[in-house]
This record gives C-alpha cells, structure tokens and sequence, in this order.
C-alpha cells in the first residue's frame, strides 16, 4: 500500500502543476484535491477492514454518527 501512496501522491502532484499552467482557480484545485484525498481514504480504509466493512457496513455506521 505504501506503493500506492506514493504513485497517488506522484499523480496529483502532477495534477496540481498542470491545473496551475491552466490557470485554474485556485478553489477549484483545493477542491480537486480535497474530494481525490477524501475518496483515496476511503479506499485506504475498505482496503484495510476488507474482512470486516463493506461499503454498505461503512455507509451505515457513517450515518449512525451522524
């Protein structure tokens, strides 16, 4: 997993130059970036609890802190 990170990271890196060569607002990048982090911790976290989440077991336990 610690491959996958660091490709991640690489990838949005990379990203992030080219938004900025675009002139992408920088909200807009922020944005990008915050929903890319959020769903690679969501795949983190299924990858790790494999035996014990779905993403249904997930969703329903989210909902119940809510």
């Amino acid at each position: 997993m610690i491959v996958v990170t660091i490709i991640f990271l690489i990838a949005i890196g990379l990203n992030w130059r080219l938004q900025v060569k675009d002139d992408v607002r920088r909200k807009d990048r922020i944005i990008v970036i915050i929903v890319s982090v959020g769903l690679f911790l969501l795949a983190e976290l299924l990858f790790f609890y494999q035996d014990q989440w779905t993403i249904p077991t997930l969703l329903r336990k989210a909902s119940n802190m809510l």
